[in-house]
């Protein structure tokens, strides 16, 4: 798709009957080298003695990952915009971004519910605004998707993302214990 220039906001083609599927092949290539990684964080924490919580660990290297690659994909924005566009490398912070908040959900579901609501309003501004402020000559993803991505991301904080916790914790706590 990256090779033969995809546009979206080229609406006098006939669009591709596959033209969104790179989507999910980004998303899948997360969870697939997301859990290898988390294991793997696991796994070298108990065979060198590392003392860090595992959940430090896991929110140190989604910082880490997500920095890295928000980064590069304002370097590729520039550098080949279309290849940046599809890149999995460029769109890995996207997906980073979620793997914060899991990391942080036990933190988050301490917050205050007042603070949580701003969160959301503002989440929800950032979401309109994006609406209108990302057009055909935006650079994409990076810079302008961090609007987006974070708003959308203080939307899911006042939505109770930290009600999956649970879900997210119970099994890494298994697994750890193993």
């Amino acid at each position: 798709m990256a090779a033969a220039g995809t546009d979206y906001f080229q609406s006098a083609l006939p669009p591709s009957p596959l033209q969104h599927y790179w989507s999910l092949a980004v998303e899948e290539q997360f969870y697939v080298v997301w859990p290898v990684l988390i294991v793997s964080i696991i796994w070298a924490r108990k065979r060198w003695g590392v003392s860090f919580s595992l959940p430090m660990i896991v929110l140190s290297v989604a910082v880490a990952v997500t920095a890295g690659t928000f980064v590069f994909a304002m370097y590729q924005s520039q550098a080949a915009p279309t290849i940046a566009y599809f890149s999995t490398f460029t769109r890995a912070w996207e997906l980073g971004v979620g793997a914060i908040l899991a990391a942080l959900s036990t933190r988050l579901a301490h917050m205050r519910l007042a603070i949580r609501q701003a969160l959301g309003f503002g989440g929800l501004a950032g979401i309109v605004i994006s609406a209108f402020a990302i057009g055909p000559e935006s650079t994409f993803p990076a810079p302008l998707g961090a609007l987006p991505v974070i708003a959308t991301a203080k939307a899911l904080v006042r939505a109770g993302l930290v009600a999956l916790d649970f879900a997210v914790a119970e099994p890494v706590d298994k697994l750890q214990r193993t």
